[in-house]
């Protein structure tokens, strides 16, 4: 059975927005010329007469904030146009966002974002001071913040969920302006401002590998829109976007991004880096203790202590180390492996989980389609609305688990060690104990005939694996324009929503991993059998989440959705 966990998350805040502003002329109550303020004192002193040629003073009144002129000063902004996009070649506002100075460490990147907390999302640090204290809005308009945390502690917005084909510019303040948006604007703030007219059909396509060949990238964006704002009185325009791309994995990168063995890497004096790979054998010829592989190794077990003077050997000797690299130990590394508390045999197999598995870059997929329309409202206002969905999945993996090892976080958290096979084993659902009487010979343990258990030393054979599937609906309206004798006015609101769900597979359910090794169904002389046998009962792609009837997983796939909306 597949376990399930679900989680939901939902934050509100206000993001709609009224401001007035009044253009008034600055009247001093009482004003003298200079030079008749030096007059003497006997001369009474004229009315002041309001001085119509100075120039007036904007006071602007946002909620609670108040600016004007005299209190404004410079602010270091990037903008970065439509235009500059295209002649750099960027196809994601998080790929341009990238190339500026100011955006500087903890920026989650595509490559970051691989098995991280917040998987499936960019974002920006500015300044280096975290994607917590970098606040992006949407036409000035806040948006709702990605369901899970940058470290799982620091909100941000997500900056995959704009079209770049309808984005006029981005502007980036590059200074800190928690007075003025809070206290998530510390580092700066970025601002996504869309087109408001878009006319004739406009249509893109791209495609690209990587200088290896690899990470290959296609791109397409369609967008019509009808009407002008200066003859019309509106426009009207919609746009969709579809954009893939491959996965990167290390084993196609060069030394030493290919692997976990650094050990050729030394200094001068002879120093040489670690070799990390599974039972590698370091630079210096030592060998740190036996780790578990995909190829199973068993030592007998007598009462759940192990046989004195036995050890660790091959569970299927005449299989080999399969696809592994087969190494033999001297006599001193043998020595070296008992000291280490895992005596062996002369043959080991070592293990590169960098090589096999990592995925330096995960693979994704990005979709999204906008409705946009402006309109004149007379010759003082003008209004609009926007429709946008996006929807981007992710699709991440790395090394797989150790059977001996603790179950997934969540909930109460299990650690089975050491992993026995038992002598005999019964049909599931067994309530007495497992004996010659209602059992069979235990098929996976070599010492079953001798009454012995088997401590088995295994790493499951697939990866693990992450999904992600984000889904981002936003929707913002608002009117501005001007009435009487230079009173300004807009208002503008917004709603969006981001829906998150992450699939997680090949994660280890302590429960299933018992009922598999007491009934023995799970082919540890084999593995591969086991999975191919499930796969075909499945009738989908090889994964560790199988249906009821197939009963050899011993995987947990969790489903973890949240939600965070955003609401005026």
């Amino acid at each position: 059975m597949i376990g399930t966990d679900f989680i939901a998350r939902k934050a509100r805040l206000l993001t709609g927005a009224a401001s007035t502003a009044l253009l008034l002329t600055a009247v001093p109550a009482v004003a003298q010329d200079q030079q008749a303020a030096a007059a003497p004192a006997a001369t009474a002193p004229e009315q002041a007469q309001p001085d119509t040629g100075s120039q007036g003073q904007d006071i602007v009144v946002t909620g609670s904030l108040i600016r004007n002129s005299a209190a404004a000063g410079a602010a270091p902004i990037n903008t970065l146009t439509a235009q500059d996009f295209a002649n750099r070649g960027q196809n994601t506002i998080a790929e341009a966002l990238q190339t500026i100075p100011a955006n500087g460490a903890g920026t989650m990147t595509r490559a970051w974002n691989s098995f991280g907390f917040a998987t499936g999302a960019t974002a920006v640090s500015l300044r280096g001071l975290t994607t917590g204290n970098t606040l992006t809005v949407f036409d000035g308009l806040r948006s709702a913040i990605y369901p899970l945390g940058d470290d799982g502690q620091r909100s941000f917005v997500d900056l995959n969920t704009i079209p770049q084909a309808i984005v006029e510019k981005v502007d980036v303040l590059q200074d800190g302006a928690s007075a003025t948006y809070g206290a998530d604007a510390v580092a700066g703030v970025v601002n996504v401002v869309v087109k408001k007219q878009i006319v004739g059909l406009h249509a893109n396509a791209s495609a690209g590998i990587s200088q290896r060949g690899d990470g290959g990238e296609t791109r397409a964006d369609v967008t019509y829109g009808y009407g002008k704002l200066s003859e019309q009185g509106f426009n009207f325009y919609v746009n969709a976007e579809f954009q893939h791309d491959n996965p990167i994995f290390a084993r196609d990168r060069g030394y030493p991004w290919n692997t976990n063995n650094y050990s050729a890497i030394c200094k001068a004096g002879g120093t040489c880096l670690p070799n990390e790979t599974i039972n590698g054998i370091q630079g210096d010829g030592t060998f740190g203790g036996l780790g578990a592989t995909r190829v199973p190794v068993v030592r007998p077990y007598l009462n759940g202590s192990a046989v004195p003077g036995s050890q660790f050997q091959l569970l299927n000797p005449a299989a080999g180390c399969r696809d592994l690299t087969a190494i033999t130990l001297t006599a001193a590394q043998q020595a070296q492996a008992a000291a280490a508390g895992t005596p062996t045999g002369s043959l080991v197999c070592s293990q590169d989980n960098v090589k096999d598995y990592l995925m330096e870059i995960p693979e994704e997929q990005r979709f999204g389609a906008t409705a946009h329309l402006t309109v004149n409202v007379g010759s003082q206002a003008q209004a609009y609305l926007m429709g946008n969905f996006y929807e981007t999945q992710t699709n991440s993996s790395i090394s797989p688990l150790n059977f001996a090892g603790q179950t997934a976080a969540g909930g109460t958290q299990f650690t089975l060690s050491p992993v026995l096979l038992p002598v005999y084993v019964c049909p599931r659902g067994t309530t007495v104990a497992c004996t010659a009487a209602n059992g069979t010979l235990n098929p996976n343990n070599p010492f079953a005939s001798l009454g012995q258990q088997a401590r088995v030393n295994y790493r499951y054979d697939q990866p693990r694996i992450s999904l992600t599937d984000a889904k981002t609906y936003r929707f913002a309206g608002g009117i501005q324009g001007t009435f009487g004798q230079g009173w300004h006015y807009n208002a503008d609101a917004t709603y969006s929503e981001v829906d998150l769900k992450v699939t997680n597979k090949n994660y280890l359910n302590a429960q299933r991993l018992i009922n598999v090794i007491n009934d023995g169904s799970f082919n540890f002389v084999d593995p591969s059998s086991t999975r191919r046998r499930c796969a075909t009962i499945s009738r989908r792609p090889t994964t560790t989440c199988r249906p009821r009837s197939c009963g050899k997983s011993r995987a947990r796939c969790p489903r973890r959705s949240s939600r965070s909306r955003a609401a005026i």
